[in-house]
């Protein structure tokens, strides 16, 4: 039978974006999050995360001379059913009669270690426990219910009772369980004393729909409360619940991770011909850019996906053959899009096989059951897939849904597009201009390229445009404080701040907008019309506020919940009617009133929802010294005026508090002792040229 993928997502995800009356953000659903631990605390875990991909094995093995170099003086009694691996260690379960087995291998020693018999026949091994024990799931056949079990030096097994560990992974880095359970909706975890507790709970909106160790993330979609809307599948952190990006919806599809990259595998059905076909598409990790696809042989009706992967390993896995009659073993490289088929030694023929990998060693192991003397044992086999002969190559999609072709910019934008890099490099983001822009999606909102300007405007007159707006970008950015932009990325150090020159943006509630921010994967992006760079501070605030709120989504709560609600005039409620907000008094408003201390917002618009309201204050604060002169303070900036305005400083000072619990500081308290001169950057001039 066909190796399928450990502890990673199998899973079909619904997601999409959803917007506002000026952009597009995640919506944010209520979770509750705890942590229990084992052996490691979660502060201990997450503080020694690291990108797995790019780390460098922990504990050195001798060099490997053949793809498959069999363990001398292994030789295990059964059928392989499981295989999981930790440092040196192996731990393999093996099925021979009603015998059900596991034993526990040092292979780097080709030493046998320990052996027993589970105490049921359905008992899976799924992990080994940090003190080297090897731990299984004890289920009855479609039984809700089941056991953990420990399996070291005493006969007799350590055992704790979980009551939703159908639909549970094992985690050996903090020793720990983590599953569904349907009742209470909740994910839940257990450690090996059987302390059970609720790790996220789930609003009646959410869902789980699976969790992967080796990349650290559980899944769960996200429904939003207006019911038009798809659903969003969102990533957390299996360390800290930290809400990590979300990816756009495709139904029928499953998930991995290997080396750096996400694998979408999608099932393409044609009914005019009632007939199947399978490709698998790769991207970075949580990222809407697709950037290759490739067809795949072809599955029988159960849809599963056939390659074993790990995030730490560029290769993926799986078995020439089926059935009793497995020929060798796959090793499928999706970056490159090649694979090689690695035949058993002597052209024999395997039963079973099962894979794992250690990441500590950064060495996969093969675990293969083959008929000797009219016995079936299993050998254990070490494997590298580096040293096979890379013999075929994947064919790319020709399907419906292949990737559509990522754009370029003209050539005539190569000197800004120059220039962008620099800047992106800079300030570690990422900075897309003219038909570029083209290449990100998102489902609330969209925008032009500059290109499509060449009916009307010369060339050389965009490209100089373009270059005009990336220097005042710049002039803009360069204010913030250093290691800002950095907070965007996640604990692995993906993703960021994204930014897109466009023509113009628009949204579907509003139409034609100066800027749009939005979420693409795990960037935080702002699309920003060709001449608005004045726009990026207020869509600077909205991505900071989904970035804070991906840690904590009670930060702000909805438009009309507390405590932001009580921080305005009674009897308010935000709508995003135009005719409800024009009719409010003059005197709420500071760009309007003649007693700024009596007011509560920016401008009318900001009275459009609490994310209008939040980011039209941050706005003003760069804006300058606007309407103080009856107060006799016109010399002073807006921020310097603060004490003179009780509503408005208490709303900040609720965006600054939680601000700095992600960002690590109050940027724009920053920017603004720094001696912040809004009419020296209004007042600057750029040549039209790099």
């Amino acid at each position: 039978m066909k190796a399928i993928t450990a502890l990673c997502l199998a899973l079909t995800l619904c997601l999409t974006g959803c917007a506002d009356s000026h952009h597009s953000e995640p919506e944010q659903t209520d979770v509750t999050v705890s942590i229990i631990t084992g052996s490691e605390t979660a502060e201990q875990a997450e503080t020694t995360a690291e990108t797995t991909e790019n780390a460098e094995p922990e504990i050195t093995l001798p060099k490997m001379n053949a793809p498959l170099e069999p363990l001398a003086g292994i030789s295990l009694e059964g059928t392989v059913s499981a295989a999981v691996c930790r440092g040196t260690t192996a731990a393999v379960q093996c099925v021979s009669g009603k015998e059900n087995r596991y034993y526990i291998v040092n292979f780097k020693d080709s030493r046998l270690i320990s052996s027993g018999t589970f105490r049921t026949a359905d008992e899976r091994l799924v992990g080994l426990s940090p003190s080297g024990e090897a731990v299984s799931f004890g289920l009855k056949y479609n039984d809700y219910d089941g056991s953990l079990n420990y399996y070291g030096t005493s006969e007799t097994p350590r055992t704790a009772k979980g009551h939703w560990l159908a639909r549970a992974v094992y985690d050996p880095r903090s020793d720990r369980v983590i599953g569904y359970d349907y009742e209470k909706n909740a994910v839940m975890q257990m450690n090996g004393s059987g302390e059970e507790q609720v790790f996220i709970q789930l609003s009646p909106s959410m869902f789980y729909l699976g969790c992967c160790t080796d990349r650290r993330v559980l899944m769960l979609t996200e429904q939003s409360d207006n019911p038009a809307l798809p659903r969003n599948a969102a990533a957390y952190s299996l360390d800290s619940g930290i809400r990590l990006g979300r990816i756009t919806y495709i139904d029928n599809t499953e998930y991995a991770f290997s080396g750096g990259m996400m694998l979408r595998e999608y099932l393409d059905y044609d009914p005019d011909t009632d007939a199947s076909s399978y490709e698998v598409r790769t991207s970075r990790f949580m990222d809407e850019t697709l950037s290759s696809g490739y067809q795949l042989e072809d599955k029988a009706s159960d849809h599963q996906f056939d390659y074993v992967t790990n995030m730490a390993s560029p290769y993926a896995l799986s078995t020439e053959g089926g059935g009793d009659s497995i020929r060798g073993l796959i090793f499928a490289d999706f970056k490159a899009g090649t694979r090689a088929v690695q035949p058993f030694a002597d052209n024999q023929q395997a039963a079973a096989v099962q894979f794992c990998f250690s990441q500590e060693t950064g060495r996969w192991l093969t675990a293969a059951s083959f008929m000797e003397n009219g016995k079936t044992v299993t050998r254990l086999m070490m494997t590298e897939p580096r040293l096979a002969e890379q013999t075929e190559t994947f064919l790319p999609v020709t399907s419906l849904s292949q990737i559509p072709e990522q754009k370029q910019c003209a050539l005539y934008l190569e000197g800004a597009r120059g220039l962008a890099d620099k800047i992106a490099e800079k300030y570690g983001i990422r900075i897309l201009i003219g038909d570029e822009v083209l290449n990100i999606q998102d489902s609330g909102s969209s925008w032009t390229s500059v290109e499509a300007l060449s009916s009307e405007m010369k060339e050389d007159e965009i490209a100089a445009e373009t270059v005009l707006f990336l220097k005042q970008l710049e002039a803009r950015l360069a204010v913030y404080p250093k290691g800002f932009f950095s907070k965007f990325r996640d604990e692995y150090g993906e993703g960021g701040l994204l930014i897109l020159l466009t023509d113009q943006p628009y949204t579907d509630t509003i139409g034609p907008a100066g800027g749009v921010q939005f979420l693409a994967g795990k960037w935080y992006s702002i699309a920003l019309e060709r001449n608005g760079y004045n726009h990026i501070h207020h869509e600077l605030w909205h991505a900071v506020e989904a970035r804070i709120s991906a840690e904590d989504p009670k930060a702000f709560l909805d438009e009309n919940n507390t405590p932001w609600l009580s921080l305005q005039p009674k009897g308010f409620s935000f709508t995003q009617y135009a005719e409800s907000y024009d009719s409010m008094p003059r005197d709420y408003f500071l760009s309007e009133t003649d007693h700024p201390q009596d007011a509560y917002f920016a401008r009318r618009y900001s009275a459009a929802d609490s994310r209008e309201d939040r980011a039209t204050l941050i706005e003003w604060l760069f804006y300058g010294n606007s309407f103080y002169e009856n107060l006799g303070e016109e010399n002073k900036q807006n921020w310097e005026l603060l004490p003179l305005l009780p509503h408005i400083k208490a709303k900040l000072d609720y965006m600054a508090e939680r601000t700095k619990k992600v960002f690590g500081s109050v940027y724009w308290e920053e920017i603004m002792q720094n001696g912040y001169d809004y009419d020296a950057i209004l007042n600057m001039t750029f040549t039209p040229y790099p």
